[in-house]
C-alpha cells in the first residue's frame, strides 16, 4: 500500500484528466466504477447517430473491461453501452435523465462546481445524491476488488455524484459539464470513494 495526499494531474492519455486523492492509505487492491454520459445523437431523436455509434465504440476499446454494466432506460444510454461492447447492461432508472431531479433539470448543464451549489441549495438534489450513491454500493457489492463497473448515464449525474463523493474537495478545477462520451471514474476501498478521475474526451464528435 502507498500513502496518498491531496494532488491533482493533467493530460493522461486523450483529452485532460484531473485527479484528487483524498488523503489516506490507497490500497492496490481497488474496485474501479466509471460513470459516463450516453455519446451523441441528433436532437430531437433518442437514438444514437452514426457519429455517436463511433465514438461510444472508441471509447468502450480505450478503457475496461467491466464486469457489471449499468445503464439508465433511455435508448441513447443503452446503445451507449452496446457500442462500448456490453450488449445487456442492467437498467436502473436511478440514472435517467437529471434522476428525477427538478432542481439539476432545471439548471442543466451543469459544472462541477455548480454541482456543488445545487446540493447546497436544494434538498431534492441531496436525496439524488444518496440515492446514486446507494446504487453504486450496491453495484459494488457484486463484484471483486479487481472488477471494473460501468455506469452510462445522463449530463449532470456524475457531477453530482462527484462532489456528493467528495464533499470537502474544490471542484473548480474539474472543469465544466461533461460534454458526450465524458466522465468520472472512481476508485474504492470497501465502500468508500478514495479517488476521482475526470475523464475528458479529446474528439471533436463530443458536444453539450
Amino acid at each position: 500500500m502507498s500513502e496518498r495526499t491531496s494532488r491533482r494531474s493533467e493530460r493522461v492519455g486523450p483529452g485532460r484528466r484531473w485527479h484528487y486523492f483524498g488523503a489516506g492509505v490507497l490500497a492496490t487492491a481497488v474496485r474501479r466504477v466509471e460513470l459516463r454520459r450516453h455519446s451523441v445523437r441528433t436532437i430531437p431523436e433518442e437514438d444514437l447517430s452514426a457519429e455517436g455509434r463511433a465514438l461510444a465504440a472508441d471509447e468502450g476499446r480505450r478503457t475496461g473491461p467491466f464486469r457489471l454494466v449499468v445503464s439508465s432506460p433511455t435508448r441513447r444510454a443503452v446503445q451507449t453501452a452496446e457500442a462500448m461492447g456490453y450488449p445487456t447492461p442492467r437498467i436502473d432508472p436511478t440514472w435517467g435523465p437529471a434522476g428525477g431531479d427538478p432542481a439539476l433539470q432545471s439548471a442543466w448543464p451543469v459544472s462541477f462546481a455548480g454541482a456543488r451549489v445545487l446540493l447546497q441549495r436544494n434538498e431534492s438534489t441531496r436525496r439524488l445524491g444518496v440515492a446514486l450513491w446507494h446504487s453504486v454500493r450496491r453495484a459494488i457489492d457484486e463484484v471483486r476488488p479487481e472488477e471494473g463497473i460501468l455506469i452510462v448515464t445522463h449530463g449532470g449525474l456524475p457531477e453530482v455524484a462527484a462532489v456528493s463523493a467528495f464533499p470537502h474537495a474544490d471542484p473548480g478545477p474539474w472543469g465544466g459539464a461533461l460534454r458526450c462520451m465524458e466522465g468520472v471514474r472512481f476508485s474504492f476501498e470497501g465502500a468508500h470513494a478514495r479517488s476521482i478521475e475526470v475523464l475528458r474526451v479529446a474528439d471533436a464528435r463530443t458536444r453539450v
